[in-house]
Order: C-alpha cells, then structure tokens, then sequence
C-alpha cells in the first residue's frame, strides 16, 4: 500500500529555506533595484514580509508575498517579476 506524503514537498521546503536565509536582507528587482528588505516570515514560512522603500521614505509600507516569489541571485536576494509588478500597481481603496 502506497502512502501518502503529508509533509511539504521538497520545493516548498527549499523556499522556506531561501526566504528564511532572505530576512533582514534588502530585496531587489531583477533589474538589480532596491525594493526594499525582508522583514519576517509567517504562515510558518510559507509567506514573507517585506518593506516596501526603506523605514526613512514615507510611503514605504509592509505587504505579504508569497515565500516561493523570493530567491536568491549573486548572493542579493531577488523578488520574482511579477510580484514586482503586482507591488507597483496602483492599489485599490
């Protein structure tokens, strides 16, 4: 009888290792611009917290994001595309 695995699978667990090794690191673009920083991991690791701009800029602010949108290039850490995308759109009030 096969059994069924109920842990997390092994790309979900490497992307809890890439952004638990990501917090308190700036996070960049692929471009190589500054997004902001890595500020904590909830959801048990499944969801970062990032700032967005830094803690002096007004209008920097903190939003989720999902924790397999983070990796790491060249030793900076990366946000995937198009989550940059979804950060700069205008948000909705």
């Amino acid at each position: 009888m096969a059994q069924i695995a109920s842990g997390p699978t092994a790309d979900q667990t490497a992307a809890r290792s890439i952004a638990a090794s990501a917090v308190g690191h700036w996070l960049y673009d692929q471009q190589g611009n500054k997004i902001g920083s890595v500020r904590s991991l909830t959801d048990g690791g499944r969801t970062a917290v990032i700032m967005v701009g830094t803690y002096f800029e007004s209008g920097s602010r903190d939003v989720r994001v999902p924790a397999s949108t983070l990796s790491i290039v060249h030793g900076q850490v990366m946000l995937r595309p198009e989550t940059v995308a979804a950060l700069n759109a205008p948000t909705q009030r």
